[in-house]
């Protein structure tokens, strides 16, 4: 049996923190894929199309990068996909992550959240975003491929 999983994000942007997440969880399941869920009360700092292109040329394989606009717990439903992937930097990101795994269980009985701890807890997309509106490199944050294309603030 294939084992199946995703690991979904707002990869805004993928930073190598969710590199290292994701080759985690290519070592114990068959298929990763990743999933681009658009929060609708979250504005996004880059392109969600750039995105998942930059996320594809990273992991060289077009089918990893998803995009989606509802809840993780339905999609995954929808595939049939009983893992959900999810990467841990600290205690209050474990306290925020049970709560939305109990969510997700009562959504999709079947799905079961698997966690992986951080390799660096101080790279968060956060920070990533930060550095880059200020002009600083972050080429040592984020994998090769990957473009930040942040939205216009002003109309245009």
């Amino acid at each position: 049996m294939v084992k199946r999983a995703v690991y979904a994000g707002s990869f805004d942007p993928f930073h190598n923190g969710h590199l290292y997440i994701y080759e985690q969880a290519k070592e114990i399941f068959d298929e990763v894929i990743i999933l681009i869920a658009n929060h609708p009360h979250k504005e996004r700092y880059s392109n969600i199309g750039v995105t998942g292109e930059s996320i594809s040329r990273v992991i060289g394989n077009s089918i990893c990068a998803i995009l989606h606009d509802g809840l993780v717990a339905d999609w995954c439903k929808g595939k049939g996909i009983g893992y959900l992937v999810r990467g841990l930097r600290s205690t209050s990101d474990y306290l925020y992550e049970e709560e939305v795994a109990k969510i997700n269980s009562e959504i999709y009985t079947d799905l079961k959240t698997v966690y992986f701890r951080a390799r660096d807890n101080a790279v968060s997309s956060t920070l990533v975003r930060l550095l880059h509106e200020q002009g600083q490199d972050i080429s040592k944050y984020v994998p090769a491929g990957v473009v930040l294309t942040p939205h216009s603030t002003t109309p245009e």
